[in-house]
Protein backbone atom coordinates (compact mmCIF):
# COMPACT_ATOMS: atom_id res chain seq x y z
CA UNK A 1 0.00 0.00 0.00
CA UNK A 2 1.05 3.55 -1.21
CA UNK A 3 2.61 5.57 1.78
CA UNK A 4 1.44 9.34 2.00
CA UNK A 5 3.65 11.75 4.07
CA UNK A 6 2.06 15.51 5.31
CA UNK A 7 4.74 17.95 4.88
CA UNK A 8 4.15 21.43 6.25
CA UNK A 9 5.15 24.91 5.47
CA UNK A 10 8.13 26.47 6.37
CA UNK A 11 7.29 29.40 6.32
CA UNK A 12 3.60 29.41 8.30
CA UNK A 13 3.34 25.76 9.23
CA UNK A 14 -0.03 24.91 6.87
CA UNK A 15 0.42 21.87 4.80
CA UNK A 16 1.33 21.48 1.74
CA UNK A 17 -0.32 19.95 -1.63
CA UNK A 18 0.83 18.82 -4.55
CA UNK A 19 0.34 20.86 -7.76
CA UNK A 20 -0.21 19.39 -10.69
CA UNK A 21 0.52 22.78 -12.92
CA UNK A 22 3.80 23.86 -10.97
CA UNK A 23 4.98 20.58 -9.49
CA UNK A 24 5.99 21.69 -6.30
CA UNK A 25 4.08 22.08 -2.86
CA UNK A 26 2.15 24.51 -2.65
CA UNK A 27 1.07 26.10 0.14
CA UNK A 28 -2.58 27.63 0.16
CA UNK A 29 -2.67 29.39 3.19
CA UNK A 30 0.62 31.94 2.45
CA UNK A 31 0.92 31.55 -1.19
CA UNK A 32 4.61 29.84 -1.65
CA UNK A 33 5.87 26.97 -3.86
CA UNK A 34 8.60 24.83 -2.82
CA UNK A 35 10.22 21.78 -4.63
CA UNK A 36 10.02 18.65 -2.99
CA UNK A 37 13.82 18.12 -2.47
CA UNK A 38 13.77 21.32 -0.63
CA UNK A 39 11.15 20.16 1.74
CA UNK A 40 12.62 16.93 2.16
CA UNK A 41 16.12 18.55 2.91
CA UNK A 42 14.30 21.13 5.64
CA UNK A 43 12.30 18.04 7.12
CA UNK A 44 15.64 16.42 7.47
CA UNK A 45 17.29 18.94 9.72
CA UNK A 46 17.50 19.15 13.10
CA UNK A 47 18.45 21.60 15.57
CA UNK A 48 20.93 20.50 18.31
CA UNK A 49 22.39 22.45 20.95
CA UNK A 50 19.46 24.88 21.89
CA UNK A 51 20.55 25.65 25.45
CA UNK A 52 23.01 27.81 23.75
CA UNK A 53 20.75 30.03 22.26
CA UNK A 54 21.36 33.49 23.85
CA UNK A 55 17.92 35.86 23.51
CA UNK A 56 17.76 39.29 24.16
CA UNK A 57 15.20 41.78 24.54
CA UNK A 58 14.62 45.25 23.12
CA UNK A 59 15.07 48.01 25.80
CA UNK A 60 11.57 49.15 26.30
CA UNK A 61 11.23 52.57 25.82
CA UNK A 62 7.88 55.02 25.78
CA UNK A 63 5.92 55.76 22.78
CA UNK A 64 6.10 59.39 21.75
CA UNK A 65 3.10 61.23 21.04
CA UNK A 66 3.75 61.12 17.29
CA UNK A 67 3.50 57.24 17.75
CA UNK A 68 -0.20 57.26 19.42
CA UNK A 69 -1.22 58.83 16.65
Amino acid sequence: MPQSTLYRCPCCGSALTFGGQSQQLDCASCGNSFPLETIQAVAGLQVENTEQLEWSSAQEAPFTPQEYG
